[in-house]
């Protein structure tokens, strides 16, 4: 989880895309 957080700012795709695995990233959390 918390290493997924640290990557997405060095990603270069869309912002749907960011905001796709950042949502992806907190549901498993949950």
């Amino acid at each position: 989880g918390k290493k997924t957080l640290l990557l997405l700012p060095n990603y270069k795709f869309k912002d749907v895309t960011i905001i796709y695995l950042f949502a992806f990233n907190v549901y498993l959390l949950h």
